[in-house]
């Protein structure tokens, strides 16, 4: 994958701006400063330049900070103090294990102990017991264990933790869920079967999705990520029709321990557990699909199945030496991606989350058409002027727009892609010219990223749906839409109380809730649609009549 790493870029990061501007005024300009920080991987500042083929060589370079770590592991220090001293790098084989405990915040004496593990009753009886116990015998068959005792101990291993964690959580065994592969990736180690528990355990609870049985969210989100990031690249891959969970389940509920190499895996779960981060994985992905996007795009005889199964296999070809660069690109990428992401489906994949409340998304992400930003990081972004920046697009009828909209939002009339096709077409020309402009200037208006906002109300965006995916089939990367709509901002500058003339223009909170609710109020022949497609649909449904005149005009 050497060749393919070459060739692989990272988005370039924004410029930030600071100090106080007139958002309305496109020619302001502003001091940079450092964006929000807040999301950034440990390794994105201390990883070495000069990483050796083996993928370890700034441990036999600079090796001052080894004894540092064994010495802070022989105390049984924590995830804080490994992340210091190692910063993100590879670590020594001998130190592996205990960092990785360090990292995952496992019991120093899980090893002769596990409270989980020891209040199983030591009975085999799952109903799937017997498939488990065959694909325990078929994975440690290919394993690299060398006696007939060592498979045996392993087996009996890997099918008394999996009973065991199935019986105290009152749940079956599922096939080909990634548990065994995670596993196998951790039997090379010999661990104690009751320390053994732990690391699956707490492996499980901290990174593996939990969206339900068929992870819908999972794999939606990631789809949306890449194509955030590479629309051409994704809708390349949804013409072949291939769904995302076809070649990506596997990565994520194994961390990639079902598709890496040993050696690879064991340097790529390295700087993961040092990052505590569950949606690296993501952008791994994507910096996986990203590494061969050329071979992908030339596949265009391939079979639905053919394609499917090179994308699958990506992850296969990917080196130890590698792993520090991708780490990098993939950090490139999270923080050129709007935080709303994590933020708002936190909950949802991993469970409760340890520091701040989740954003409830208006979107479910498997009806999204594109990546949705909440009015919170919308908001920042135009007041704080931290995060992504955005370049706000209020696809709202005029008067709509005219009696209020945020401060930084330009204006587009979604219903001239209907009604005036070249009109529309010189209309958003403008608007890409501006948000250049916008850039060039370093502008509080200005950013990279493209936000489309509409009412907030289903009936009336579909026109906006219609302009986001006008815009997606011409591959403009960075698009995403304001969950909630105009509707969403309202309320959240009404519940946080801020000054309604710093963030709208033309108008006060109250006024303008008013006018946009009699607006919508009007009746309309137009159902909600629950699919992004069915969202097209609707809105090409409702125009037929208009669409079909235009067409017979000469």
């Amino acid at each position: 994958m050497a060749e393919v790493k070459e060739n692989l870029k990272a988005p370039p990061t924004e410029r930030q701006t600071s100090k106080e501007s007139s958002p309305e005024d496109l020619e302001s300009t502003v001091n940079s400063a450092p964006g929000d920080e807040s999301w950034t991987m440990v390794s994105e500042s201390s990883m070495p330049d000069d990483m050796a083929a083996d993928g370890e060589g700034e441990n036999s370079k600079n090796p001052e900070w080894i004894p540092e770590l064994r010495q802070a592991l022989d105390e049984q220090c924590g995830l804080f103090e490994v992340c210091r001293i190692a910063s993100g790098r590879v670590l020594p084989e001998d130190l592996r294990v205990r960092a990785w405990q360090a990292c995952l915040d496992i019991p120093w004496n899980a090893d002769e102990q596990s409270s989980n593990f020891s209040s199983w009753d030591g009975m085999f009886s799952l109903e799937s017991q017997s498939v488990l116990r065959e694909q325990c015998k078929k994975m440690i068959d290919k394993c690299d264990l060398e006696t007939e005792v060592e498979k045996l101990s392993a087996q009996s291993d890997i099918e008394s933790v999996i009973t065991a964690f199935c019986s105290t959580r009152k749940v079956d065994y599922v096939p080909h869920s990634g548990w065994l592969e995670i596993l196998e990736a951790l039997v090379h180690f010999e661990l104690p079967t009751s320390l053994l528990y732990e690391f699956f355990s707490v492996i499980l609870k901290k990174y593996v999705p939990k969206d339900g049985p068929k992870n819908e969210v999972i794999h939606h989100l990631f789809r949306l990520i890449v194509l955030y990031h590479d629309p051409e690249l994704c809708n390349f891959i949804d013409s072949k029709r291939v769904t995302f969970d076809k070649f990506s389940t596997t990565w994520f509920a194994s961390l990639l321990a079902a598709s890496c190499k040993v050696d690879t895996l064991n340097a790529v779960w390295d700087i993961y557990f040092q990052n505590d981060d569950p949606f690296l994985v993501m952008f791994l992905g994507l910096v996986l699909l990203e590494s061969q996007r050329d071979q992908i795009m030339e596949r265009k005889e391939d079979s639905k199945e053919e394609l499917c199964t090179f994308l699958k296999e990506i992850p296969a070809g990917m080196a130890p030496e590698d792993v520090v660069d991708f780490y990098e690109i993939a950090n490139s990428y999270l923080v050129t991606t709007p935080k709303s992401l994590r933020e708002a489906n936190w909950t949802t994949l991993f469970g409760s989350r340890p520091v701040s409340p989740t954003k409830r998304l208006h979107i479910p992400i498997p009806q999204a058409l594109c990546l949705p930003v909440t009015t919170d990081e919308i908001v920042t972004a135009a007041t704080r002027h931290s995060g992504c920046r955005f370049f706000v697009i209020d696809c709202r009828p005029p008067e709509q727009y005219n009696s209020g909209h945020l401060v930084t939002a330009f204006h587009l009339d979604a219903q001239l892609l209907i009604q005036d096709a070249p009109a529309f077409n010189a209309a958003v020309d403008r608007l890409l010219a501006s948000q250049k402009q916008a850039i060039e200037a370093n502008s509080v208006a200005g950013g990279e990223h493209l936000c489309f906002m509409g009412s907030g109300f289903e009936a009336e965006d579909q026109y906006v749906h219609m302009v986001v995916a006008r815009m997606l089939q011409r591959h403009h990367k960075y698009v995403s839409v304001a969950d909630g709509g105009y509707e969403a901002l309202l309320f959240y500058i009404e519940a946080n109380a801020l000054e309604a003339d710093r963030v709208l223009a033309g108008t006060d909170v109250k006024k303008a809730k008013g006018k946009q609710t009699e607006v919508v109020a009007k009746p309309t022949a137009v159902t909600a649609s629950s699919s992004f497609f069915g969202k097209l649909t609707s809105a090409m449904k409702t125009q037929l009549p208009i669409v079909k005149d235009k067409v017979g005009r000469k």
